[in-house]
Parts: structure tokens; sequence; C-alpha cells
């Protein structure tokens, strides 16, 4: 669930789970001659109180995830990373979703309401407003890699390193301005233009950076996927002319790296690198800014594990994100949208972020969890 950090004034989402799927193709608890479990390290799964990638595949959709992913089917057709399009597509929050059923449901629509104003405001949507349900907020990723992406956070979404020190140094500007008409008692409000470079979505060629290898793919796993250059969209002409040097799977790098970022590779061991191809409204373009808030809460779970060796490659990825967040939330002097956050957020998300409580499964004398909903909406 999204929530408004009242300490660094920004927005964000849950982290990953700290426990990782063990790979039995690569996990040193795994012992091939014995077929049974012995215990708990000999088990696949993670504990009860969190999601599996396994149980996460069978969830029941809900009504309202069936509708998302009608809407992103209609506009997107493809899954973001691999390019392919089958009935494993799963519509993904970027932000994570704030739903409003279950216990609690007048906190959280007031919840809700409040993290997208605030969201709109920092200009999440080009000036239009920014609700968490909504495409801007959503891409189509295959069950697998929705696993990888939002619960385990083996993997992240980039614009690339080139990329992010342009959107740095465009915002400083843009800050900077934003700063000099608050001050001259001007428009307040943000006003960046996000169709221009270097903020415009469709222009970016997105990288999939790879935290956890071991994790996210077998030895000598491929995973399938579609040519970059032949994503085309119903109603678009398809090139069927042979390219020389086509890519049709995407693998793990064979080491890890220090110095260079372990990134996602395709069939010619390139960086797979991919735009996104859709058929979006300008009003529901994907946000540069969720996914970058997605990304920075990526990093920042894995930057916060206990690591034998964590490459260097990557801290400065992270160092680079954490700047541009700082950006996006960047609050002019002068401008007080803490004043109704202070009064009333708080008490808000201390109801649905406190300590789950226990209450007793009648008949059974088990104890149930009261939580908040996951991005699938199924509470935990």
């Amino acid at each position: 669930m999204a929530f408004f950090n009242l300490q660094t004034g920004r927005v964000d989402i849950p982290s990953p789970l700290r426990t990782l799927p063990k790979n039995p193709l690569r996990h040193p608890s795994f012992d091939g001659q014995r077929t049974e479990s012995l215990g708990p390290d000999d088990q696949l799964s993670i504990p009860d109180s969190n999601v599996t990638a396994f149980s996460d595949v069978q969830k029941i959709i809900s009504r309202d995830d069936k509708v998302f992913l009608r809407k992103l089917i209609r506009t997107d057709q493809r899954e973001f990373i691999t390019g392919t399009s089958d009935a494993s597509l799963k519509a993904t929050h970027v932000l994570s979703a704030i739903r409003v059923d279950g216990r609690h449901k007048e906190t959280k629509r007031k919840l809700k309401i409040m993290i997208e104003e605030v969201l709109t405001h920092f200009w999440f949507n080009n000036g239009n407003a920014f609700e968490l349900d909504s495409r801007p907020n959503m891409i189509l990723l295959s069950a697998n890699n929705h696993a990888a992406l939002n619960t385990y956070g083996l993997i992240g979404l980039s614009p690339g390193q080139a990329r992010l020190r342009d959107i740095a140094e465009q915002l400083l500007r843009d800050n900077a301005d934003w700063a000099n008409r608050v001050e001259g008692g001007m428009d307040s409000r943000r006003n960046l233009d996000l169709n221009a470079y270097p903020y415009n979505v469709d222009s970016i060629e997105w990288e999939v950076v790879v935290f956890h290898r071991d994790d996210y793919l077998s030895p000598g796993e491929p995973s399938y996927i579609v040519d970059p250059r032949s994503r085309t969209l119903r109603g678009e002409p398809v090139n069927d002319e042979p390219v020389n040097d086509s890519v049709n799977f995407c693998h793990i790098p064979d080491r890890p790296y220090d110095d260079e970022l372990p990134l996602l590779l395709d069939s010619n061991d390139a960086p797979l690198r991919f735009k996104m191809r859709t058929n979006r409204k300008d009003d529901e373009k994907l946000s540069l800014f969720a996914m970058l808030v997605n990304l920075h809460s990526k990093l920042q779970a894995y930057m916060a594990l206990t690591l034998p060796q964590r490459p260097s490659s990557i801290r400065l990825l992270y160092l680079q994100v954490q700047t541009v967040i700082e950006y996006i939330f960047f609050a002019p002097p002068g401008l007080n949208l803490r004043a109704k956050l202070d009064d009333e957020l708080p008490s808000l998300q201390e109801e649905l972020l406190s300590p789950v409580k226990k209450t007793k499964d009648k008949g059974k004398g088990k104890a149930l969890d009261i939580g908040n909903a996951d991005d699938d909406g199924v509470e935990k």
C-alpha cells in the first residue's frame, strides 16, 4: 500500500519481501538425493505470513483486477518486458494500490484521495489527475515478472543511467524555475512538460536490472521474448523481413559484475533494451515518476540487505536514483504543501499501518491476521 513518508516528504511504497524464493537448481540447501522435506531449510516455500511466487500465480483475480487487465489489454496488448501476449498477463500497479475494501474502508478512501492529490501536485501525470487505479500507474507483466518485480524485488526497471543523468539535470533546472515563480507570487503549480525530452516516457529505452540473478532465472534457462523491433500493436503493419541479429530470448549474465550493472541480456549478449509501445491517450501515458519511485524502492531494499558481495555499480545506480527522487519530491520554499497532510495523514496512516491485530477464528480457535490489502487485493 502506498503511503506518505512524513519524515522525507515523499510517497513511498512497501519494500519487497526480505525472504527470497529459493531456486532449487541453485540454492545450496537443496539436496538432490533427498526428495522429501526434512525441515524448513529444505522447503521451497516462504513463511505462511508472506506470499510465494507460486501461490501468487494461483490467486483468484478480483473483479477490479479483471477490469484493470481488460483496460490494459486494449491499449498495451503486450507484456512490458518480454513483448509477449498470453493468458499469464497481470495488470501490475507501479505504485502499490490502496484497496478501499474490508476493514477501515472510509480511512482507506480518505488516504487514497490524499496520496493521489500529493502525486498529482508533484506532476506524476503531466498536470492531469493521477489515480493509483489508472493506466499511468499500471503495466502488463507476466505472473513470473510480476512476482519478481513487486513481490520479491528480484529485478528493477530502469530508464538507463545516461537518461537518469539528463532527468536529474532537467529537474534541477525546472525546480529552480518553480521556486522562483513561487517566490515571485506567480503560479505555484509545478508545470513540467512531460512530453518533451528527457521526461517523454515513450522515447525511453528501458533496462532490466537483475538484483538477485540466482533467484530470477535458473542457469541455462532463457526467457523467450519478442524482438523489441517487432513489437507491433494490432492494426500496425508487421515487418516480416528477417533481421540478422534478431532477438528471441533473454538471459541473466553468466557471472556477477562489480563495475557493470547486472542487466538482463538478450540473445546477442547485449543488454536488453526496449521501448513501451501503446495506444494510450496522452493523459493515460505511463508515469515516469511512478516508475522511478518503484525502482528506488527496489534499490533501497537491496542496499538494506546484508550481502557478502554487493556490486559497486548498483550502489552508484542507487545514489543516482536517490538524487532523482529528491528532485521529484522537491518542495519550493514558501509553498506549504504539508499543512493539510500534517493535520490528517498521521492518524489515517497510523490506523492502517499499526501492528497487525489478532482475532479468534470462531470454531477453530486460530488467530487470524487483519492487515492491509496487497497489490493483488488479498488481505494479509
